[in-house]
């Protein structure tokens, strides 16, 4: 997804007696974009009302390695979701999510800071890693997960940020490492937090099926194949799979409104402790 910065903005549709609004975010690989529509009189359908895109810097460390600062990415969500939703924002019902999916993120829940640069989806850094998985052991990630063991997925890139980034391996020991796609990411750093005062660390099952490690027949973290990517020190998926919950009520972008948050399913993300799971 590309393009530059720069919004279009409908106002006569501002103006409508129909107050409702909802915000799609789309954070894609090369920018991000926010759309804002209103709901049509009747309620059936949405119309566009202000749309805002900004790109974010391709990092590339060495040739077929690609990363995105992941500052970056939440400044750049922030800035459009800002242009489209501010002045608006107490008409606001739903703020939706859709994103590159397989990048992957770590960082520390105590600091809340990125631990590294995103990884992509499209890095090749992983090759290695894939090339150790035997015959028997790819086919069975191919009939639990649907998917190949492949240099795309997140699990690979997971594995390799734990063998090759000092700040990862020692947030893994501390207990305090956190993994997510983008739309994790983003919600953990730019939503509410929940009741407890701890930030919410979600997916949905689309994005959770990118992984490598979500069993697609049950839809929750599967045992075996935690096991397959990391062999004495685990990563822990502490909640099984919540379908269809709104996650609602809850105050995004540190606003005073509020507004109905949904995926289409829920998934805990993945933390990390460096004792066995049980």
């Amino acid at each position: 997804m590309g393009g530059g910065g720069g919004g279009d903005d409908d106002s006569n549709a501002q103006h409508t007696t129909n107050g409702r609004r909802v915000v799609a975010i789309d954070q894609g690989t090369t920018s991000t974009r926010c759309i804002a529509y209103r709901m049509s009189d009747d309620c059936c359908d949405v119309i566009p009302v202000k749309s805002a895109q900004l790109t974010h810097e391709q990092i590339h460390p060495k040739p077929g390695w690609v990363e995105h600062d992941p500052e970056e990415i939440l400044e750049r969500v922030a800035e459009c979701y800002e242009d489209v939703a501010g002045e608006t924002e107490q008409s606001l019902t739903t703020v939706g999510i859709t994103n590159q999916r397989e990048t992957i993120v770590a960082w520390d829940s105590e600091t809340q800071k990125p631990l590294h640069n995103a990884i992509v989806w499209c890095d090749v850094r992983t090759a290695e890693i894939v090339s150790r998985f035997s015959e028997k052991e790819k086919q069975l990630v191919l009939e639990k997960t649907g998917m190949p063991i492949s240099t795309y997925f997140s699990a690979t890139k997971m594995r390799w940020l734990l063998e090759n980034s000092k700040d990862v391996q020692q947030a893994a020991e501390r207990g305090t490492l956190l993994f997510g796609t983008i739309d994790s990411w983003i919600v953990y750093k730019l939503g509410a937090p929940r009741r407890d005062g701890k930030c919410i660390h979600i997916t949905d099952v689309t994005n959770a099926s990118r992984y490598l490690l979500m069993n697609i027949k049950t839809l929750e973290w599967d045992d075996e194949m935690l096991d397959l990517f990391w062999d004495q020190e685990r990563v822990v998926a502490e909640d099984r799979v919540e379908r269809g919950e709104s996650y609602g009520n809850r105050t995004f972008w540190c606003s005073k409104t509020t507004r109905d948050g949904y995926f289409g399913g829920s998934t805990r993300q993945l933390s990390w402790t460096p004792s066995a799971r049980r």
